[in-house]
């Protein structure tokens, strides 16, 4: 798997093996200056001395000298012979993207469901990918000593360091959005990419780039009688408000429907109403103690124009025609009684004899001849009946 020829002066440096291989430790640790280090595409190779991570080289194909290795020259050992000989550790790097990945929270997290308020706990499970983002970070924290790390051996590895904090991270961002249980499933993908936001420096951390995440699934407790007592109380609420905007969406487009033939037919809301007052008004029986009420409507009715304003007037013109006769006649004024002041009986108001004691009809003083109440001295007219005093 590593490639190391030499001829008496230098050698060639190589790493032979295949992409199922994610890190690999070189078994040689002995160089000299001028030797050939060939890294391929997808390959990063990293010197490493003392614990200490030094240069790193790309793919090409690189002689190796004091100019392109500067930290690793320092400790350099010098030979007898002129030639610059090193220790090293060179570790070779896979930089192709470690693709599904599949994750899932190996217990549940609990929080409070921030609408119904009861506590509920979640699982969750979904796929990752993964590149090398700073090889030093990643063969201190996750390799350490290793001599080969298999792509198995890496995602198993990786899996291990970040699995808590995806499940804090879950609890974290739905706790913080304010979101339902039962409005997880349709917020799947806001879901992700929130995760992916907090758990990036997570994985910075270890030298590894998240590249892509994926949440398929968020696991309930479908065996929790108060989860599914909260889940059925749930649905019917979004039931009901849903029949109750279908049919305020009925009304509105009838709504529309109205305005749109009163636009087509040239007449207003205000029209229509005061031509509906007169209609009740005409096939209302006994309305003449109807018309009364009549005024509230002419306001609406007033304006009415075109085939809509001649309905209104012969609407209202045949109600009073036929009304008006069952009209009752006011009462005639009630004539005033007059007595004759010596026998007191009933006579008319131009009589000049009583008819009952024939005694002549004149005014007795201080006394009213219409009524025969006493009058105040001096008055012109009877304050009781209003007959006039002579």
């Amino acid at each position: 798997m590593f490639g190391l020829t030499k001829d008496k002066d230098f050698s060639v440096i190589e790493y032979q093996g295949d992409n199922t291989v994610f890190i690999y430790k070189s078994p040689v640790v002995d160089f000299l200056t001028g030797s050939t280090l060939i890294v391929h595409e997808s390959q990063e190779a990293l010197f490493f001395m003392n614990g200490e991570a030094l240069d790193l080289f790309g793919p090409g194909r690189h002689i190796l000298t004091t100019q392109n290795l500067p930290l690793l020259a320092r400790l350099f050992s010098k030979s007898t012979g002129g030639k610059e000989q090193f220790r090293s550790e060179i570790y070779f790097i896979n930089k192709t993207e470690q693709m599904g990945i599949l994750w899932g929270t190996d217990s549940q997290a609990e929080y409070m469901d921030p609408q119904y308020r009861f506590p509920i706990k979640l699982g969750a499970r979904g796929e990752m990918s993964l590149t090398v983002s700073d090889p030093r970070k990643l063969i201190i924290k996750v390799v350490g000593t290793e001599t080969e790390l298999t792509n198995q051996q890496f995602t198993k590895k990786i899996r291990g360091l970040t699995m808590p904090y995806i499940k804090k991270e879950l609890v974290t961002y739905i706790s913080s959005h304010g979101l339902s249980v039962f409005d997880l499933d349709s917020q799947l993908v806001d879901i992700q990419e929130g995760m992916k936001a907090l758990l990036d420096p997570i994985f910075e951390n270890y030298g590894v780039e998240l590249a892509q995440f994926a949440l398929s699934a968020i696991m309930k407790p479908e065996d929790d009688p108060q989860y599914l007592k909260f889940r059925e109380l749930h649905y019917r609420r979004v039931t009901e408000i849903e029949e109750e905007r279908i049919n305020a969406e009925k009304v509105r487009i009838r709504a529309q429907g109205a305005a749109d033939k009163r636009r087509i037919e040239g007449y207003t809301y205000q029209d229509e109403r005061g031509f509906d007052v007169a209609e009740r008004l005409a096939g209302n029986e006994g309305g003449a103690g109807q018309l009364g009420s009549l005024g509230a409507g002419l306001g609406m009715m007033m304006g009415v124009a075109g085939p809509m304003g001649t309905a209104v007037g012969n609407a209202v013109s045949s109600t009073m025609s036929q009304q008006q006769p069952q009209s009752a006649a006011a009462p005639a004024q009630t004539e005033k009684k007059h007595f004759c002041m010596n026998c007191g009986a009933e006579i008319t108001s131009n009589a000049k004899f009583c008819p009952e004691c024939g005694n002549p009809v004149k005014a007795k003083e201080g006394v009213c001849p219409g009524c025969g109440k006493e009058v105040p001295e001096g008055a012109k007219f009877c304050p009781e009946c209003g007959t006039k005093i002579e």
